[in-house]
């Protein structure tokens, strides 16, 4: 048998360019997911950050919101009261300044944007003391209605009794007119009764009746004269005696 020799199989030794090659893009693969990572580790925490404020902002917001929205009720309760009473503005005169330094400390507070809690609890604090006065105000304010309606009933009830008082005096004017008018009437003398003698003086001055009518000296006339309301006793009287004409017959 013939040995026959032949070249033994080996490798084909790489390059060793093409290794280089490889590490080269193994590192750049290896920072590529670094920085992919530790963006992804960044943008978590800014989001963490992000919602954090966010929550803290809300929570700042609703915490104004709602000093803001007590306030709001404070100032509606007093316009209320010192709008619809007129009579309460007097009353608040003396209060206005008291009222008018809690609305100012509370309006500087709230105007601040960036107000922290203490001056929001101090602000929340002072619409306390606001409302405690605004209750003083409605209770005054209840007081002087109950006052007032007082004053209306007896207003009412005193002009019925002056209605009626003038009613009575305008009955009492007139039956006092028709009373002086009956008065007047009354106090006149009347006469009544007439009596007309014809006389005829003797030469001896006795005097006589006649019917002769040459033989009449005079005419002596008698009346009766009355009045139901004057004095009795002596009273002056005067007689005046008109002819037909009108014209007043003198005694010479």
């Amino acid at each position: 048998m013939t040995n026959t020799n032949y070249p033994s199989a080996t490798p084909n030794p790489q390059p060793r360019g093409s290794n280089n090659k490889g590490i080269i893009i193994g590192v750049l693969a290896a920072a590529l997911l670094g920085t992919w990572g530790y963006w992804l580790y960044k943008n978590n925490q800014s989001s963490q950050e992000i919602t954090s404020h966010e929550t803290k902002e809300t929570a700042y917001m609703s915490a104004r919101d709602s000093v803001q929205m007590l306030y709001n009720d404070a100032l509606s309760r007093l316009d209320s009261i010192t709008g619809n009473n007129n009579n309460l503005q007097g009353q608040l005169t003396d209060k206005t300044t008291e009222i008018s330094k809690l609305k100012s400390e509370i309006n500087s507070i709230l105007k601040k944007k960036n107000a922290t809690q203490a001056e929001l609890a101090k602000a929340k604090d002072l619409i306390n003391q606001l409302n405690s006065k605004i209750e003083n105000l409605e209770a005054d304010n209840a007081r002087l209605t109950g006052e007032n309606q007082q004053l209306t009933s007896a207003n009412t009830q005193l002009t019925e009794e002056k209605t009626a008082l003038q009613q009575n005096l305008q009955t009492t004017t007139a039956e006092k007119d028709e009373l002086a008018s009956t008065v007047d009437v009354a106090s006149t003398f009347s006469a009544s009764n007439f009596q007309i003698s014809p006389i005829h003086e003797k030469k001896n001055g006795k005097e006589k009746t006649t019917t002769t009518a040459k033989r009449v000296d005079k005419l002596v006339v008698g009346f009766d004269v009355e009045n139901r309301i004057a004095k009795s006793g002596p009273a002056d009287m005067y007689v005046i005696v008109t002819a037909p004409d009108g014209k007043v017959i003198s005694v010479p």
